[in-house]
């Protein structure tokens, strides 16, 4: 009998984009799985979050209610449930993780965007024009003898039992760090095998949802970009890259949100198929998105656009990624606003630098997430 695991998300609700990010499809193949959303019981988010349009929702998720559902439902799984999770901080809802404690649960957190905060805490220490307070922040937390004490205290001893990360990126809190490959790898490897989609020479924007954030600017009482003029901005890019490059520009849509083609003047819109687009590219375009990865796993050349105005609004961490990535990969950083032409680079060293430096786990190059994630669920359940 295939014993049961619990994919839990806390902070927001169950989406696709959190059913792909934690592997529960492949999973689900060798373990019985419940989906859980612990939204509610944190109350202030939830009324915040009411209004927010999440077209990528799973409606098969058990949306718990309150916390004696929670103890409930844990009675029912048996001793020792296993919780996957991501973005459960234990100190933003103690009781939640008490509880969990309370019945021997072993919560196991899946970082997917380790290498985003390290990136965004090293444009704050790095930008002339952050706060004070917020540079020593990100000081604290990038720097690991430093992040240890700083931990202890932020976080009040509240630690998740287990963190599975990229090695080098330790921030979420946990007691133990289990060395993984990023959360594209993945799907960098299903890809290889793939016929290309589109016939004609093309570049591919991937899509970072900029002017629409709203499911994180919300809780922070920030703004992001006018739309009008960051569609309009963009467009202007990507004529000269059409005339002037003579490749077609594709847009792989954030899985969160739902464009129609006006916006980037009719060009081709695609969806959950990013790896495949970025495979077969002649080169990417991007902010600061999650599937950047997937053009440095494939040696893609890329272009980092920014503008003032992500500086100035509540997407001031993307652009300081941004400029971040760009010099870390050695690649073409683009003002939107005011740079109307560019060269396309590719630095194979920097980039094979930071492959095995944020991207790779070594020592497992060989093996899927999927098999590092399986084979250490099946170490935890022989322990029992």
């Amino acid at each position: 009998m295939m014993s049961k695991i619990v994919f839990m998300a806390s902070t927001t609700y169950f989406t696709k984009k959190e059913f792909r990010d934690l592997f529960v499809e492949q999973l689900n193949n060798y373990y019985e799985i419940e989906l859980w959303s612990i939204l509610k019981l944190y109350s202030g988010i939830y009324e915040k979050y009411k209004d927010v349009d999440f077209p990528d929702k799973i409606k098969e998720v058990i949306n718990i209610s309150n916390y004696e559902e929670l103890e409930n439902r844990l009675v029912d799984i048996g001793p020792n449930p296993i919780i996957i999770t991501s973005y459960f901080y234990p100190n933003e809802n103690p009781r939640v993780f008490e509880i969990i404690k309370k019945h021997n649960g072993i919560i196991i957190d899946v970082d997917k965007d380790g290498l985003a905060t390290y990136i965004r805490k090293k444009g704050q220490i790095f930008s002339k024009d952050g706060a004070v307070v917020d540079r020593i922040k990100a000081l604290l937390s990038s720097n690991k003898p430093l992040r240890k004490i700083y931990y202890k205290f932020h976080y009040k001893g509240l630690l998740n039992d287990y963190c599975l990360t990229p090695p080098k990126l330790t921030y979420s809190p946990a007691k133990k760090y289990i060395p993984m490959h990023h959360i594209k790898y993945d799907e960098h490897l299903s890809v290889q095998d793939e016929k290309r989609l589109l016939k004609n020479k093309y570049a591919v924007f991937l899509d970072s949802k900029i002017p629409y954030l709203s499911d994180i600017l919300i809780l922070r009482g920030e703004e992001s970009v006018e739309p009008k003029k960051y569609f309009s901005l963009l467009n202007k890019l990507f004529d000269y890259v059409e005339n002037e490059l003579n490749v077609e520009v594709i847009i792989a849509s954030h899985p969160k949100v739902d464009y129609n083609e006006e916006q980037f003047n009719g060009r081709k819109i695609i969806k959950y198929k990013t790896a495949n687009l970025v495979k077969f590219s002649e080169f990417v375009m991007t902010h600061d998105s999650t599937s950047t990865m997937n053009a440095v796993l494939a040696y893609k050349p890329i272009v980092f656009l920014y503008y003032n105005e992500m500086l100035e609004k509540g997407t001031r961490d993307w652009a300081l990624a941004t400029i971040e990535y760009s010099k870390l990969l050695g690649s073409t950083l683009v003002d939107i606003e005011k740079q109307s032409n560019f060269n396309v680079v590719l630095d194979r060293t920097r980039y094979r630098r930071f492959i095995y430096n944020y991207l790779v786990n070594k020592m497992e190059k060989n093996k899927s997430n999927v098999e590092i994630i399986k084979n250490f669920i099946d170490s935890i359940k022989d322990e029992k």
